[in-house]
Order: structure tokens, then C-alpha cells, then sequence
């Protein structure tokens, strides 16, 4: 069978134009993670381009592609008459080569993944509040006032608009300090201002709607009125009071010519007497005539409203005052982030909580919803695989670049985040995603279906017995595996010590016990590692079927191997593809797996899933031919005698016995009507011999 692919590159959007490629060399494609601890580097496909007419060259005017070609042109490759593609990507360069007398004239070519372009250059981002707030319509001023220290006022930047932010009559206030939350970036300190001196932030906003967000932090709240002014004679006023009522809101309004009209204050507002971070928002809107509603919302919760009958109607809001006094056990009030809506409809202003969410920088979102969240706000291309709702709960999103943001979401969840093999973009498979699988297609071994050598790996390399989990910004949490063969103890009772540490961005420390957990689980497997697997689709071996199946395998898919008996291995090999390596000619179409053991990602769930009876050990010594055996119980637990759970596998001794009862209400039980030599091995076993549940899942969800 003759190979043949074509390789073709977008000389505009959404044209593909087929290129012609020298196969005196093979095109080879990479793909996903190189090993089980690594990330996936940029997928990478190499070929060689016949530039003999100079057709390829990006800087030569005759060319009929010139001025379509060039840094980071897209690229493809498909496979079976373009019925599969095997590769999306773009090329960075193009760098023609000849020799000496131009006879020969051709470009090496090198494309890479999107991930290589994201790495490259690309500048931190702004923190995940104000990546949300830039992008609201309805935006009028946004001050962040995350100057350094020796800033004197702030510019408005909602898009758009103008505007300042500063002190005026005196007040006293510095910039640059710490919010408390590192996600958050510095903000703006308030010493005092008093009723004469104040902070005044310009809106120019037009709307009967107007709403007024910010974040605060104090260690000993004072007063603060916060004034939405709609004419230069009427100010709403918001003041949250902990100087002589205990931590209460109260709103206000005043007509300019001394008629005040006020509320009572609110009962104590426990978030005005902590020194957490909080958000608060002050929102009045024109509803029937002059009637105006008031709504104060502090942490996305609506803690008071209420409706004013009014001469006055709401149509803008040039400016909006801040005001703040306290008495000398008090502290100073830092405040950042500090955004104004206006419009004619309520409904087009963000929610109160939106604000919240993104204040707090979506801690609690799952690790899919954070992936697709900041890939979409990045206009990234993704596919996720996976449920959100069994992925990872992730912390706070730190400002940092767009790719370390998603690979913070990789290394939280424990997923895989590569390319996309058949568009540009990203793929990110969660680790749930892998639990339980059948596989995608299963080699035999003995059929000539694997290229030699298939060679498994029983070292160290990986094992982990004593890990570590910190948490971003937060506390740590130890598991270390201190029974067993693969324990912490020294051999021959264990392996000896194996740490490692890891930080990720769960949302809560109680889940760093888990993730500690997870990783010595996969650390002390118990098993050899195959690290690789070639199959060549053109080997005698295969079929059709087969063939099909191989090349709409992709990362995160699981295949097993049987008929290893001639290996000594007599057990079918599960494993799933991490990454793969593959090389199309004329006459070979080869792809080696990169692999990690599958057993770890067989996980009971609850209520659905067999359980070992743990601590069981033959009784005493059974023939290669017994048909029933005895099971004494050294654990807590014994074997079910439900007639409706059975048959069931055990492991005795390497061999898979399958039994088909069980009797006895008390150690030592009977285990009988047994199908011995299941997966081939025949021998006698001996007492005290460990009677296992086969292939019992190592990690309950």
C-alpha cells in the first residue's frame, strides 16, 4: 500500500491551497506530552517543500502566492483522500535553501501548534476584574487605581470615555497598596477626607440607571459616603457606618437647597466589621414618574432597598464623591477597582454579583468553566472533553499570561492541554474525562501488531511514596504511603522514601489532601510503565478495521495489548495515549504512543462500583486444578455472599481465578465453583497467598 497525504496551507481565509512536498522525506508529526510528568510541547510537523520554481519563497514577487504566504501561515495535513486530518498548525518561518548551483532549491519546513505562538511574547494580562468590566456595554468610568506609589490620580479607562479619579480639598490618600489579594493588583489608601475634603471620580454617564461598584478593604472600617451625584444639586448618598451603629448602611438624598431626605439604617452588616475583601454597589434607577428605587448590594447581596417619591428624575451622572472620617481606633479604608454603569434599561447593567464573581476572580468555577472562560475572553479556539461538574473546583485566576492561566487549570485538574489535531486551536481533556474508559482498539501482540521492541520498564523513575500539595496563596496538606510494597519503608518492606512537592490552584485547602493523594496514588503503582508503542498500519498484521480504529485514536484515549505470553506477561495491557510521534513515506506510516499506565484511571463510583474484601489470604494450599478454595479474612471486611454478585475475578498468586460462589458468614469462607486460568498462568498457590479483587480500582471517586 502506498502512503499518501496532502499537505496544504490557507492562502486566505478559509482557502487551502495544496503545496508540493519532497517525500524523498518523511513528513513526521509530534503530538502531546513527550512522558507521564512532562506538559505538551507545540504540536510539530516537519516536511520538506520542492521550491525549485521558487513558488515558496515569501519574498519573491513572481511567485503566484507572494504577499498570501508567510510568518505563521496555517497549515494542514489529511490523510485517506482528506477524510482525516492529522495536523493543524502554522509555520513560523520559511527559509528557502538551494545549493551551490541552484539546481536544487527547497524549504525545510517546521510548523508548530498555537501554544508556540501563545508562549512567545505575549504580554501579562490584566487581572480577571478588569478584563470583565472593560468588556461590559454599558461601562460609563472604570478607575482601577492600581497606580504605584507615586501616582497622584487615576484616568479613566472604560473604553471610550474620559475622565479623572483624584483628591480634592485636602484629602489625604496614597496609592499603590496591597488589597489583600494578590490576583487583585494594589489599590488606592484613604486616610481621611472628612465632610469638606473628598475623592471624586468624573462619569459624564447618561442614563436613568446608574449603578456604582467597588472593592474595599479596611482593618477598622470608619464611615463612608459614597455620593452618586445625577445634578450638580442632587447627591444620592450611601454611608456605611461602623463608628457608632455597629456596622450599618443608610441612604439619603438631598436636593441641593437643604431638603434632605433620609432612612433608617440597616440592621449590622458583618462584612463592615471584618477585614476581608468586599465589593459593594450603590445603584438607583428611575422607575414609574419621579419615583426613584435604591438598591445596596455588598458582596452580590442585596442587603437593602427601597422607593423615594421624588420631583427630581434620573437622566445622568456627570460625578460620584467618596467621603471617608473615622476616629482614631480606626483604620485606613483601601478601595480599588471602582466602576460606574449607566443606561435606560436596568437590565443592561451587569448584575451586582457578575461584578462580584469577577472581583474575587471566579474562585469556585470549575477548572473547564476557567479554561473556557479565559480562552474565550483571549478569542482562543477550544475544545474541552470532559464534564465541568466533575472537574476540579480551581482558586482565584492570577494575572498572568493567557497560556499560564490555562496551564494553571492543567496542573490544578490534572488534565491534558494540547492542540487541536484537526482545526487551530486548543484541546484540554480533563482528568475525569480518562476515568473508566473502553478501549479505543486493542493490539495483539502475537498477531505481529506491535513493532518491535515493546519492551516494559519496571524502575523508579516516577515513583512518588510522600507528597506534598500547596496551595496558591494558601496552606499545604501531606499523604504519604507508609504500608505496602511500594511504601515509604525501607526494602525490603517498601521502597524507601520517595518526596515530591507540588503547588495548584484548588479553590479550598481542604482539597490539597486529595490532590497530595491522587499523585502518590499513580506514584507507587505496583506495575511496569510502558513508555512506548509503535504499530506500522502497513505491517502484515493489520486490517482494515484495526487501521481505522489506530488513526482515530487520539490523546486521552485508552487501547490495550494482548497475547503477551511469549514475554512472560500474562495479563492484557492497558494504557492510555498521553502523545504520539508519526511518520508518513511513501511505503511506512508508522505512529509510536507515548503512554502511561491506565489502571490509576479505573476508579470506583460509589454504589456502582465492586469492592475488595481487604486483608484475604488463602487459608491453606490449592492444586493448579482446584475448583474451590478457603479465604480467611485478616482485614475488617468479607466477601459479599449475594448470589447476585458473583462471578467475579480475583488475582491469587498472578493468576485470574474467576469464582462463581461464595459461602460462609464468617472467616474462613469458601470460594467455589472456580474457573481457574483466566489469563493463562497455571500453578498451584500456597497459603497465606493475598486473594485480591482483580483489577479492583485503586482511587474511589
Amino acid at each position: 500500500m502506498t502512503n499518501q497525504y496532502t499537505i496544504e496551507i490557507e492562502t486566505a481565509p478559509g482557502v487551502w491551497t495544496a503545496v508540493d512536498g519532497y517525500q524523498r522525506d518523511p513528513l513526521t508529526i509530534t503530538r502531546g506530552r513527550s512522558d507521564e510528568q512532562s506538559q505538551a510541547s507545540p504540536q510539530r510537523m516537519t516536511f520538506t517543500l520542492n521550491n525549485r520554481d521558487g513558488k515558496y519563497s515569501p519574498r519573491n514577487p513572481l511567485s503566484p502566492l507572494y504577499g498570501k504566504i508567510g510568518r505563521n501561515t496555517h497549515v494542514r495535513c489529511t490523510i485517506d483522500s482528506g477524510v482525516s486530518t492529522r495536523y493543524v498548525g502554522e509555520i513560523p518561518s520559511l527559509a528557502p535553501t538551494w545549493d551551490e548551483a541552484h539546481a536544487d532549491n527547497y524549504i525545510q519546513v517546521e510548523a508548530y501548534g498555537i501554544t508556540r505562538r501563545l508562549g512567545q511574547g505575549q504580554p501579562t494580562v490584566s487581572n480577571a476584574l478588569q478584563d470583565w468590566v472593560v468588556a461590559q456595554s454599558t461601562l460609563a468610568a472604570y478607575y482601577p487605581l492600581s497606580g504605584g506609589g507615586e501616582t497622584g490620580y487615576s484616568q479613566n479607562i472604560a473604553p471610550g470615555k474620559t475622565g479623572s479619579f483624584s483628591g480634592y480639598g485636602g484629602a489625604v490618600y496614597r496609592y499603590g497598596v496591597d488589597m489583600g489579594a494578590s490576583w487583585l493588583g494594589t489599590g488606592l489608601e484613604i486616610n481621611a477626607t472628612g465632610d469638606s475634603p473628598y475623592m471624586q471620580g468624573i462619569a459624564n454617564a447618561v442614563g436613568t440607571n446608574v449603578a456604582l461598584d467597588f472593592v474595599f478593604q479596611s482593618l477598622g472600617f470608619g464611615v463612608l459616603d459614597v455620593q452618586i451625584w445625577p445634578n450638580l444639586d442632587e447627591i444620592w448618598n450611601l454611608r456605611l457606618n461602623t463608628s457608632a451603629d455597629a456596622g450599618t448602611a443608610m441612604v439619603s438624598w438631598n436636593d441641593g437647597n437643604g431638603g434632605i431626605i433620609g432612612t433608617s439604617p440597616t440592621a449590622a452588616i458583618p462584612e463592615l466589621q471584618d477585614t476581608e475583601l468586599h465589593t459593594c454597589r450603590f445603584e438607583i434607577r428611575q422607575v414609574a414618574g419621579p419615583t426613584i428605587d435604591y438598591y445596596i448590594y455588598i458582596d452580590g447581596q442585596l442587603i437593602l432597598t427601597n422607593s423615594m417619591g421624588l420631583t427630581q428624575l434620573v437622566s445622568r451622572c456627570p460625578i460620584f464623591r467618596f467621603h471617608y472620617s473615622r476616629f482614631t481606633d480606626q483604620t485606613y479604608l483601601n478601595m480599588a477597582h471602582v466602576a460606574l454603569w449607566a443606561d435606560n434599561t436596568a437590565a443592561n447593567i451587569p448584575t451586582a454579583q457578575a461584578f462580584t464573581d469577577a472581583a474575587f476572580a471566579y474562585a469556585g468555577e470549575t477548572a473547564i468553566a476557567r479554561i473556557t472562560r479565559v480562552c474565550s475572553d483571549a478569542a482562543i479556539p477550544l475544545v474541552t472533553v470532559g464534564t465541568a461538574a466533575e472537574s476540579t473546583t480551581m482558586g482565584p485566576q492570577f494575572t498572568e499570561t493567557r497560556l499560564e492561566q490555562v496551564r494553571d487549570v492543567e496542573t490544578t485538574d490534572m488534565g491534558i492541554l494540547l492542540e487541536q489535531r484537526d482545526a487551530p486551536g486548543l484541546l484540554y481533556l480533563s482528568r475525569a474525562s480518562m476515568y473508566n474508559q473502553t478501549a479505543a482498539f486493542t493490539l495483539a501482540y502475537n498477531a505481529g501488531q506491535v513493532v518491535a521492541p515493546l519492551e516494559p520498564v519496571d524502575d523508579d523513575q516516577y515513583t512518588r511514596n510522600d507528597v506534598t500539595a500547596t496551595r496558591r496563596d494558601g496552606g499545604s496538606d501531606r499523604y504519604t504511603v507508609d504500608t505496602g510494597p511500594m511504601s515509604t519503608l525501607d526494602p525490603p518492606s517498601g521502597v524507601g522514601r520517595y518526596a515530591t512537592e507540588l503547588t495548584v490552584n484548588v479553590e479550598t485547602d481542604g482539597q490539597l489532601l486529595d490532590v497530595a493523594s491522587w499523585v502518590a496514588n499513580i506514584g507507587t503503582l505496583n506495575e511496569a510503565r510502558w513508555p512506548s508503542v509503535t504499530v506500522n498500519l502497513q505491517a502484515p498484521g493489520m486490517n482494515s478495521t484495526l487501521r481505522a480504529a489506530i488513526k482515530a485514536a487520539d490523546v486521552g484515549d485508552l487501547f490495550t495489548i494482548t497475547g503477551m505470553s511469549k514475554a512472560f506477561i500474562y495479563d492484557t495491557v492497558s494504557l492510555i495515549i498521553i502523545g504520539y510521534s508519526e511518520t508518513i513515506d511513501p511505503f511506512v506510516h508508522k505512529i509510536t504512543f507515548n503512554c502511561m499506565p491506565a489502571e490509576p484511571y479505573t476508579v470506583a463510583i460509589y454504589d456502582t462500583s465492586r469492592y475488595d474484601a481487604d486483608g484475604s489470604t488463602l487459608t491453606s494450599n490449592i492444586t493448579s486444578t482446584a475448583t474451590s478454595l478457603s479465604a480467611t479474612k485478616s482485614g475488617t471486611t468479607l466477601w459479599t455472599t449475594d448470589g447476585t454478585m458473583v462471578p467475579f475475578d480475583v488475582n491469587v498468586g498472578g493468576e485470574r481465578i474467576r469464582v462463581g460462589s461464595v459461602t460462609g458468614a464468617s472467616s474462613p469462607q469458601t470460594l467455589g465453583s472456580l474457573t481457574r486460568s483466566i489469563n493463562g498462568v497455571v500453578k498451584a498457590q500456597t497459603s497465606g497467598t493475598a486473594i485480591e479483587l482483580w483489577d479492583t480500582p485503586r482511587y474511589a471517586l
